[in-house]
């Protein structure tokens, strides 16, 4: 089945704080606290993904989803670096776990990567959980390297409070041709 890559408007928060909870919840397990995973709530996720479409999207970021049929099963949201000025950041990049190994994630980083070239960025950044094997061999494949930069981000969902190891790769974002 033919995955779409398409801009994300408003009218797609809820399935991508579906998609967003479900993929936490599978891939995060074991790495992160049971009980923060437990407490996250699709529909609170889905409304802070509407308030950013809606209210905080700027020429330098584009929100992206993937469908397959009328279904989202990911998204993507690039911009610039919090921290590097000239630098592009995928900040999130997530599959409904569902679809897992059905070739969503290649075309939505694809996509990704060339809104970025098409926002100006050359070179792109991106964290991942150190834990987190199945993502950072997905990266790795596409070419994206560990720079060896490593931070802890906290955050917490209900009263649960978390901390996240995480490790930043680098990649080379190909020009628009």
């Amino acid at each position: 089945m033919t995955v779409s890559v398409l801009d994300a408007r408003s009218e797609d928060a809820n399935a991508i704080g579906r998609v967003h909870v479900g993929a936490w919840r599978a891939a995060y397990r074991g790495l992160v606290a049971d009980a923060y995973l437990d407490a996250l709530d699709e529909r609170a996720r889905g409304e802070r993904w509407r308030e950013l479409l809606e209210t905080r999207m700027d020429k330098t970021k584009k929100f992206l989803i993937a469908r397959r049929s009328a279904v989202v099963v990911g998204f993507a949201f690039v911009g610039p670096d919090r921290d590097d000025v000239g630098v592009g950041e995928v900040y999130a990049l997530y599959v409904d776990p569902d679809a897992w190994g059905t070739g969503v994630a290649q075309p939505l980083l694809t996509h990704a990567t060339a809104a970025l070239a098409a926002l100006g960025h050359t070179e792109g950044l991106l964290w991942v959980l150190r834990g987190n094997a199945r993502a950072r061999h997905f990266y790795e494949k596409a070419g994206w390297l560990a720079d060896g930069a490593e931070k802890l981000a906290e955050e917490s969902s209900s009263g649960v409070k978390v901390t996240f190891d995480e490790v930043r790769y680098r990649g080379i974002v190909p020009r628009p041709c």
